[in-house]
């Protein structure tokens, strides 16, 4: 999917927005204001094989993973799935945990922005285990996971210390979907 807007769906299991059975690549586009009542409020795979989702230059905004112990407000990742997220923003999702992003699997995050998010449970932005090789991140809070903060180029907050991100609401800032910026 390139320059698409995928807003206002709900779903009522996984993947509000978009549920993957599949490999997916989303480049320089939104998914925004989804309603998953299970997990992946935004993105979710279907975690029953080895694909893809690749996420470049897109902006997961504003969704939600309603269950009592949902994952993933943004992107739910499942064991055996890999997951990458290159030059985007995932901010102001919700879930019980992993607000931004939840990964089981393999999840390599570059040069991305992941804070503004909230969770019930663990993991306000981010939680689970994620590349060593992820690296030039902006995390608001990076507790409740690993990986992500070891690189001395990503910039990222804790509990006590959150790495606050002023962010705009979505809105059309140039280009062909709403971003925020």
């Amino acid at each position: 999917m390139t320059d698409s807007t995928v807003m206002n769906n709900s779903a009522t299991s996984d993947g509000g927005g978009i549920y993957a059975s599949g490999n997916l690549t989303l480049t320089t586009s939104t998914v925004a204001l989804n309603t998953a009542a299970n997990n992946g409020g935004g993105i979710s795979d279907n975690g029953s094989s080895s694909y893809q989702v690749k996420v470049y230059q897109s902006t997961i905004s504003g969704n939600r993973a309603t269950g009592s112990s949902s994952l993933g407000g943004g992107i739910n990742n499942y064991a055996n799935e890999t997951l990458t997220v290159v030059q985007s923003t995932v901010t102001l999702n919700q879930a019980s945990q992993g607000g931004g992003l939840y990964n089981a699997g393999t999840a390599v995050v570059q040069n991305t922005i992941v804070a503004g998010n909230t969770a019930t449970g663990a993991g306000q932005d981010v939680r689970g285990a994620f590349s060593t090789s992820s690296a030039y991140n902006v995390i608001g809070i990076v507790n409740d996971s690993t990986g992500l903060g070891d690189d001395p180029n990503t910039r990222a907050g804790t509990t006590p210390a959150p790495l606050l991100v002023p962010m705009d609401a979505l809105g059309y800032n140039g280009g062909l979907t709403p971003r925020t910026s």
